[in-house]
């Protein structure tokens, strides 16, 4: 954590600055020694907390069992007030995992309650990647310096002040670097825990001005949150783990990086709090959220599914795609798929035109052009459209402009200019499902790590489903097809297109050039 900041490393913008200067130049600051890890401050957890009983109360439905209680969670709002009534109620332990921590409003917000839980003695324990930080060792020393809280890296850069050193250790140790971990979990008093695809930031919690993203979590209690806490500390203990006080510096001694932090924390948020929305600003009680929890959830058994915390594609063990080929490959009615980045390999098409082949209806919604983040994932995409088409894959593209989204993925008072997709779900006969952190493209099946839960739940099922079939529609997203001629066209509710939808022809211009480069099982 940055001075209470999260400033973050683009990998593009990286690679292209280091192109500029030169291949050659491959000298760059290591990794400092890692360093020792102290014993682990082992926490007893309350049975009679607040997130024990109710817990208790909602698992009363279902004596017995092995079952967890689930609660699908797409609307920005309602994601960012659950993280936040998870926080400001936890009682004695707070486990988070995350791909990125933004140093927006979002971000700043979540640090600020997660140092306030640490004060109350929470104790608490930040598993972050390292690919979106720059610098920012003092603050990430600084929040590490409390009492209650441990902050650790993943896969740490060795040049870590940002610039051009930065670019040229990436391309030095390309293959150890290029392995992200992209997991993210919240795990609160081994009680209740939340997965699913969003990161922290205001894009992806309705905060941001320009563009902010569809995604969906599930806020699960009971059984299953111990097995998201067991796969946090595998990776927690990983060899590619490094603790924060790894990056402190002779000249932190005389410093006080906790006070600082403090400090920055209170003014961002001051000049933040026009954007914050009411029940954001205070620690308001949060007892009459949890407690309406019963009407509203529903009950199945789960099991988690991670990765290995371990770097390069000659490894064999990617848990968490081989699990969702078992079930899909099995399917026998339907598998509807929402995936913001959509790369198909050979055998992904040749899976679909058997499942079509025996009756099965496959359909996938992904991001168009317009609403895609990543240009050059997209480039991925785009060859393998048509093949899938032919296989009888039907596939939804979003439209930057969806007509049904704004309220769902706009967090009042923000109101975003368009609409993007970073959901990742699963649905498979109605019956199960995937909700997590893989998206359908090599760099999260090979490269980087993921986590998930695969749930038996036909109520939550049908739930994403309804989602799934409302963010397809013509309203809201275009329909790919072939034509007469075999050309691939779009149709929504406002009528047919012959061109990709696109912002304008230079965003197809770019994504043609970028398409000519040989980078797809990196993306």
């Amino acid at each position: 954590m940055q001075g209470a900041r999260f400033p973050w490393l683009r990998l593009s913008g990286c690679i292209s600055l280091a192109l500029a200067v030169g291949m050659s130049v491959t000298a760059c600051k290591s990794l400092p020694p890692k360093a020792a890890v102290p014993p682990a401050q082992s926490v007893e957890l309350d049975p009679s907390s607040f997130l024990a009983r109710l817990t208790d109360q909602l698992l009363a439905r279902v004596p017995g069992s092995e079952e967890s209680a689930y609660l699908a969670v797409e609307r920005n709002a309602e994601a960012l007030a659950w993280r936040l009534a998870v926080i400001d109620t936890v009682e004695d332990t707070l486990d988070i995992q995350t791909y990125a921590w933004h140093g927006d409003a979002a971000g700043l917000l979540l640090a600020d309650r997660v140092l306030r839980a640490a004060d109350r003695g929470v104790r608490v324990r930040v598993l972050v990647d390292d690919i979106h930080l720059s610098g920012g060792d003092a603050s990430l020393v600084g929040y590490d310096s409390h009492p209650n809280i441990e902050m650790r890296l993943f896969n740490p850069m060795g040049a870590r002040e940002g610039g051009v050193s930065s670019a040229m250790d990436f391309l030095g140790h390309f293959k150890r670097l290029n392995t992200r971990m992209h997991n993210k979990a919240i795990v609160a008093d081994g009680k209740v825990s939340i997965v699913g695809g969003r990161n922290i930031g205001d894009e992806y919690l309705g905060l941001r001005e320009t563009k902010n993203f569809f995604d969906v979590d599930v806020l699960a209690l009971g059984p299953i949150s111990i097995d998201v806490a067991s796969s946090f500390e595998y990776y927690w203990n990983s060899d590619l783990v490094y603790p924060a006080v790894s990056f402190s510096k002779p000249e932190f001694d005389d410093r006080d990086l906790l006070g600082e932090v403090r400090e920055a924390l209170a003014a961002d948020l001051a000049a933040f709090s026009s954007r914050l929305p009411s029940f954001a600003v205070e620690e308001p009680d949060w007892s009459g959220r949890f407690e309406g929890l019963g009407p509203r959830v529903s009950y199945g058994e789960a099991r988690v599914v991670a990765d290995e915390p371990i770097t390069g594609r000659d490894y064999s063990e990617y848990n968490v795609i081989a699990s969702v080929d078992e079930l899909t490959l099995n399917a026998e009615k339907e598998v509807l798929a929402t995936t913001p980045f959509f790369v198909p390999e050979q055998v992904t098409v040749d899976g679909v035109r058997d499942l079509v082949g025996r009756g099965v209806r496959v359909a996938a919604l992904t991001n168009s052009l317009a609403t895609n983040s990543q240009t050059v994932a997209h480039t991925g995409f785009k060859p393998m459209r048509k093949p899938m088409l032919e296989a009888g894959c039907e596939i939804y593209e979003l439209r930057p402009d969806a007509e049904e989204l704004p309220d769902i993925v706009n967090t009042p008072p923000v109101v975003a200019e368009e609409v993007g997709l970073h959901a990742k779900f699963i649905v498979i006969d109605r019956e199960q499902v995937y909700v997590g952190s893989l998206n359908l493209d090599p760099r999260s099946i090979y490269v980087n790590t993921e986590l998930g839960l695969l749930i038996e739940d036909p109520i939550l099922a049908e739930q994403l489903a309804a989602i799934f079939e409302r963010n397809a529609s013509g309203a809201n997203s275009w329909k790919a097809f072939l034509d007469d001629k075999g050309d691939v066209d779009w149709v929504s509710n406002l009528g047919t297109l012959e061109w990709q939808p696109a912002n304008g022809n230079w965003q197809r211009f770019e994504a043609r050039m970028l398409g000519l480069l040989p980078i797809k099982k990196h993306l």
